[in-house]
């Protein structure tokens, strides 16, 4: 409760009875992943620093996102110069993705650093993952607003 996390945070949590994972009033920077065992984020907020290549949090189990906050920014990191960058992939602002399979994603009350309300567009589809990945908004389920 109450942490900032800066670059990249993994919670480690590599078996299917991993404890929950619960963040309250966190910052979390860039890019999080992990918590097979589930997890629950209350009024935290998901921002970018502008020097990862496209922030986002890797859901490996079932997770609550509860009035949290997500940067749509606009990136201010410079890709088109590196030959090993596919161009969609880093123009996303933060986004979130099912990395297992049959994953209930929620967002109940979130909003952009800009204030308006989470649309589908902080979703995002990876090739080979999320497969049934359930995302819901406000309880209405939703289709990821972009592919990788």
């Amino acid at each position: 409760e109450n942490c900032e996390f800066t670059t990249t945070y993994a919670y480690n949590s590599n078996t299917n009875d991993a404890a929950k994972l619960t963040a309250k009033n966190c910052t979390f920077r860039n890019q999080l992943s992990g918590w097979q065992g589930g997890a629950t984020f209350t009024n935290c907020k998901f921002l970018s620093d502008g020097d990862y290549w496209y922030p986002f949090a890797a859901c490996y189990g079932h997770t609550t996102f509860e009035s949290c906050q997500f940067d749509d920014a606009p990136n201010s990191i410079q890709i088109a110069d590196d030959p090993n960058c596919e161009k969609e992939t880093y123009y996303y602002n933060f986004v979130v993705c099912a990395r297992a399979e049959n994953l209930d994603i929620a967002f109940n009350n979130c909003t952009y650093t800009s204030g308006s309300a989470v649309d589908n567009k902080v979703i995002i589809k990876e090739s080979g993952y999320d497969k049934d990945a359930n995302f819901t908004i406000n309880g209405t389920s939703v289709e990821p607003g972009s592919t990788l």
